[in-house]
Formats: C-alpha cells, sequence, structure tokens
C-alpha cells in the first residue's frame, strides 16, 4: 500500500510538473505574438489615412444618388420584421438631447484600424450618399478606432440627422411667410420634424439597449425612420411648388443622413423571421380590442354588444346630452390623467362638431356604432388650411383604437382635400368604423396600422400616406367627384426604397355608392397612383366590381414612378378585378403569386402577431386561401 502510494504521488508530481511548463510556454508564446502584431499594426497604422476609402464616385452636383435606383423586381422580397419588445424600458421624452457621438481631441485621437474601417467602410459604400456617409465614418473611426461596429456608425448617422434638424428649422425661418399658405406649411414642418427628431432620438435608444433582440430592434429601427424621412417629405410637401426646392436645400443633409440610416440598419440583422404561411384568421371573444389583461367580468360584459349601457369599462362617457362626465370629447381628452395599461373613453350617440387630436398612448374610443357615434368637421385646403391641417381627427398617440365610430369630413368635393382621419401612430387599431368624406379622406401617415371591418366613401386619393398599412373586410364606396376628376382609391407615399411600408387592401369590397352606380361609366375610377417614387401599394383577395377602370391604375404625372413603384394584385375576383388589360408599366407586376403575397399579409408587413395577438380583435394574420 505504501508503495503504492508513493508510486501515486511522484506520478501527480510529474503532471503538475508537465501542466506549469505548457502554461509557461502558451504565455511567453502569446506574449511574443502580440508583440508582432501590434508591431505590425503600428507599421500599417503610419500608411493608413484616417478617413475612409471608397471606390464609389461621390453623388453628383445635382445630388442625386451615384448609382440610380434599379426597378424593383418582379416578385419583392419580404418587407422587414417589425417588432416590439413590450417589456422595454420606457423611450426617452421628446425633448431629452439626442446623444452626440464622442469626437474628441483629434489629435490625440487613436488611428483607426485598417481592418475596422474596411468592416464598417464596406456598409458606407453601399448608401444612396457615400460621401455624407464617409464623412460620419471618419469621425467614428476616430473615436472608436478598432473597435467601431456598424451599431456605431448607425448612432453617429441619426445623431447627425438630429443635429441637423435645428439648421434645417433655422434655414426655413428665413423663407418669407408673405402668405397664409407659407405660414401654415412653416408651422406645419415646425411639428413635422419635431415628429422626426422623436423617432430619430426613439431610434438611438434603441441602439442604447431599449430593445435587446437584433431582430427586434432592427425592426423598430425600420419604422421609425421610415416615418422619420416621410414627415420630412410632408414638410416639402406642404409648401407651395414655388418653394419646395429652397425647402427641400434646407433639408437635404437630414434627408441624406435618414436614407443612409435606413441602409445601415439592414446590415445589422442578416435574417429575418420567415412569414407564417399558415397563419389563417384569429377570433377571439370580443371586437372591441379589450387587452388580454381585463377581467372575465368585464370581458363578458363587452361580448353584449346589445347592452345599452357599456359604461362598466369606460374610464369616463362623452354625452352631448349631458348625462356623462363631459359633453365634448376634447374636454375628456383634456382630462385624461396618468395611469398604466388602457384608457376607455365611450362616446355616446350624437354628432360631435369638434377637431380633435388624440396624443395620449393606449386610448381606446369607442361608440354606439359608426353611424350613431360620430365625429364630424369641415376644415379643407381651399380655406387656406394644409391638408395636414385639415383633418377632423388626429391620432398620434401610440396604441390607440376606434371601434363603433364615425369620422366624417364635410367640406365636399368642391374643398379639395379635406381629411377626415389623420393616423400617424405606432400599432393603431380601427375597428368596425366608418370614414366619410371626398378628396383624401384616411391619411394613413406613418408607422403601422391595422383597420378590419370600417366602411369608406370618397372620390380622390381616398387613402393616401405612407404607413404600412393594412385594410382587411373593408367596404370601400365609390362617389360622384366633380366633373374633371377621376376617383382613385390609395396614392401611397413610400419615396424610399428601404422604407418598410405600403398599402394594402385585403378580403375587402369596392362598389360604387347609389349616386355614382348609374353614372359610373361616364366617371373613370382606378385602384391607385403613385404619390412619391417607390409606391407600393396591393390589393389583394378583394372583390373588384366593374366600377374599376380595365387599366386598373393611373398615372400622377407623365411616367413618373412607373418604373419604380411596386402595384401588385393577387386572387381578386369580380368583374373589375380581370388584369389582362391593366397597365403595362415596369412597376405594375400583375397577378402576383402566393409567395409573393405573403409578404403583404398582417403578418409580415405589421409583424402582427407581436401585437394584434394581445388584443381582442378579428385579424387574418396570413392569406385567405
Amino acid at each position: 500500500m505504501k508503495r503504492r502510494i508513493m508510486i501515486a504521488v511522484v506520478l501527480l508530481l510529474l503532471i503538475l510538473a508537465a501542466v506549469a511548463a505548457a502554461v509557461v510556454y502558451l504565455v511567453v508564446f502569446k506574449n511574443k505574438s502580440e508583440d508582432a502584431s501590434a508591431n505590425k499594426s503600428n507599421k500599417n497604422a503610419s500608411k493608413e489615412p484616417t478617413t475612409p476609402k471608397s471606390d464609389a464616385t461621390p453623388p453628383p452636383k445635382d445630388d442625386t444618388p451615384s448609382t440610380p435606383p434599379a426597378p424593383p423586381p418582379k416578385e419583392e422580397g419580404a418587407a422587414a420584421p417589425l417588432v416590439e419588445d413590450a417589456a422595454a424600458p420606457s423611450p426617452p421624452s421628446d425633448n431629452a438631447p439626442a446623444p452626440s457621438p464622442q469626437e474628441g481631441d483629434n489629435a490625440a485621437a487613436p488611428a483607426p484600424s485598417p481592418q475596422a474601417e474596411g468592416a464598417i467602410g464596406a456598409i458606407c459604400a453601399a448608401t444612396d450618399f457615400n460621401q455624407t456617409c464617409g464623412d460620419i465614418l471618419s469621425k467614428v473611426l476616430q473615436t472608436n478606432a478598432s473597435g467601431a461596429q456598424p451599431a456605431d456608425l448607425l448612432k453617429a448617422t441619426m445623431s447627425a440627422a438630429i443635429d441637423e434638424i435645428a439648421k434645417g428649422i433655422d434655414e426655413l425661418g428665413k423663407i418669407n411667410k408673405d402668405s397664409p399658405e407659407k405660414s401654415t406649411a412653416y408651422d406645419d414642418c415646425m411639428s413635422l420634424l419635431a415628429d422626426a427628431k422623436k423617432d430619430l432620438n426613439s431610434s438611438i435608444y434603441i441602439l442604447d439597449g431599449g430593445i435587446n433582440d437584433v431582430a427586434s430592434a432592427t425592426a423598430e429601427l425600420n419604422n421609425k425612420l421610415s416615418a422619420a424621412l416621410t414627415y420630412q417629405d410632408m414638410c416639402v410637401d406642404g409648401y407651395p411648388e414655388a418653394d419646395q426646392s429652397t425647402v427641400q436645400t434646407a433639408l437635404k443633409i437630414i434627408g441624406e443622413h435618414t436614407i443612409n440610416s435606413l441602409a445601415v440598419a439592414s446590415e445589422l440583422s442578416t435574417t429575418s423571421p420567415k412569414p407564417n404561411n399558415n397563419a389563417k384568421r384569429r377570433l377571439l371573444t370580443t371586437r372591441l380590442g379589450v387587452p388580454t389583461w381585463m377581467n372575465q367580468g368585464d370581458r363578458r360584459m363587452l361580448e353584449e354588444e346589445e347592452a345599452k349601457d357599456p359604461k362598466g369599462i369606460a374610464n369616463v362617457t362623452v354625452a352631448k346630452d349631458g348625462s356623462g362626465n363631459f359633453t365634448t370629447i376634447n374636454d375628456a381628452l383634456k382630462a385624461v390623467p396618468s395611469f398604466e395599461g388602457r384608457y376607455f373613453i365611450y362616446v355616446k350617440e350624437g354628432v360631435y362638431e369638434e377637431n380633435v387630436v388624440v396624443s395620449q398612448t393606449n386610448l381606446t374610443f369607442f361608440g354606439d356604432g359608426s353611424q350613431k357615434s360620430i365625429i364630424t368637421g369641415s376644415k379643407n385646403i381651399v380655406d387656406d388650411l394644409s391638408t395636414y391641417q385639415s383633418a377632423t381627427v388626429v391620432i398620434s398617440g401610440n396604441g390607440f383604437i376606434a371601434y363603433k365610430i364615425g369620422f366624417r369630413n364635410t367640406a365636399g368635393p368642391e374643398k379639395l382635400q379635406a381629411v377626415a382621419l389623420r393616423v400617424q401612430a405606432d400599432h393603431a387599431i380601427i375597428v368596425n368604423c366608418r370614414m366619410d368624406g371626398y378628396q383624401s379622406v384616411i391619411h394613413a401617415a406613418t408607422h403601422r396600422q391595422f383597420y378590419r371591418g370600417c366602411y369608406i366613401t370618397g372620390t380622390v386619393d381616398i387613402i393616401s400616406g405612407n404607413a404600412a398599412a393594412v385594410f382587411q373586410n373593408c367596404q370601400i364606396y365609390l362617389r360622384k367627384p366633380l366633373d374633371d376628376q377621376k376617383n382613385v382609391i390609395t396614392a401611397q407615399g413610400r419615396s424610399n426604397k428601404r422604407q418598410t411600408t405600403g398599402t394594402v387592401l385585403q378580403t375587402c369590397g369596392i362598389f360604387a355608392d347609389d349616386k355614382l352606380e348609374p353614372e359610373k361609366s361616364k366617371v373613370k375610377s382606378y385602384l391607385g397612383r403613385p404619390m412619391k417614387e417607390y409606391s407600393r401599394t396591393v390589393v389583394m383577395e378583394t372583390d373588384i366590381t366593374d366600377v374599376i377602370d380595365p387599366e386598373g391604375w393611373v398615372a400622377s404625372n407623365g411616367d413618373y414612378a412607373l418604373s419604380t413603384l411596386y402595384f401588385a394584385e393577387y386572387s381578386n375576383k369580380g368583374a373589375g378585378s380581370e388584369v389582362a388589360s391593366r397597365v403595362k408599366w415596369a412597376g405594375y407586376q400583375g397577378a402576383i403569386g402566393k409567395d409573393a403575397a405573403q409578404n403583404y399579409t398582417v403578418e409580415s408587413l405589421l409583424q402582427g402577431q407581436t401585437w394584434l395577438k394581445d388584443y381582442d380583435v378579428q385579424v387574418r394574420f396570413g392569406l385567405s386561401n
């Protein structure tokens, strides 16, 4: 036994000695390798400039991208994922200062690593505005040296856009306000640029850890950056045509940074979640959009749609007859307290003649019926107002839900643009509502919006804007326009190929109203026209009657956007659904296949399963067949 113990001890000592020798050898070898690598890096660093090299040619003097945009493919890929992380901390307030990259002392800054420059320098080469990106890249490399990442470039680019907003506002202030139209346009721009800054600030917050999942963060960035660019476009469009080039110049660098940010954001995630092609319709317990955390007693109360007194689930009641807490909707909104969860405003039967702006988040409006509880106004563009300011109801608070409410603009066709409902809220849900007007009835401006079971009337550009918006099971009735007008259902405003936006009509019905029906052969009516260069509209699984012209779609101005737009149809029915006689534009996709159509479902375009599933609304996430 003693002999065995002595042998074991000796063997153990030998093993320990061998391990110690190996550790010493590895440490010495590592130090020598690091010294050699450092010497090599120092030699290379002394030869490399601190600004990025790019084979791309700077953009020409007319400020167009160095590489002309290519027409979209016949079957466009899926939109980037759009997801919200409900557990993320609250983003910074609208007035919070934007974080800026620390530039430091250039003389003392470490020389950028050639490897780092090559890695993210390639991203700049792929942007639309290479030189603008390169200017930011050189600062990022000086600040971060070898540790620079695409996220650092993206943060710096968005911070630069925010800095440029202040400069752009100064330049806009120099434009003469010698007419009510110009003065109104300036006021609109101040509001729109504030919204753009808000989305840019929120995007920086996301990169600072507001959302940890890379795919979700990329989706949110695409959503917010698409909106920030749209607000800039709306600012330009609000000015008289003679001043628009001046406004474009004032906002030029802001736009370049925002567009470049969209390009860089796409590099943060190389994979996107595939759409759930098997997703069908989700039918939950009520149609009111009630969060799943509501107790079962309240749920049962909501299921009784015939109930005459739904005050049991309302935080406040608005009633014109004085039987509620308030007689006007605006008074109810002014009294909304700080709250957690969702706040319910019950609008009793009545016609409420007021212009309403909802800025609070997570509000629900519900009424007694879309033809009983009605909010109405008559503001319009002819009476010295902008389209932006003409809306009867404006929704800017995220998470808004409307159920069984009517939205009207009664200005009439002679007053031209007169909006009934403008929505620029993310995760907005409009269910069993009615929108009545003539021109520009619904302005689905920005972010993600879902409409279900709505009744919509109008004439010209009935649904406009650049949101990611799906209209499902809605009935669209075309009215008789002015003698020199054509009926156009959609006027989609996607201005950049990277924006994750588009208008989709799914399982809807398109008809002539009673007054147009006997004269529909005399009036040209179309599914849509391009509002911007990359306009994107898809009509699928919809009943298209013969009120729609066989050509289907109409140009806005000559051949503008006809090769870059994306208009498509899938599995439609009715006398007006035949595509054989449709327009022959390069951007018109014709009848697309099922795989392409999947990209424009609620699940794919809106990423609806990540947020709509939390509400009791009827929704079809995929295709119906």
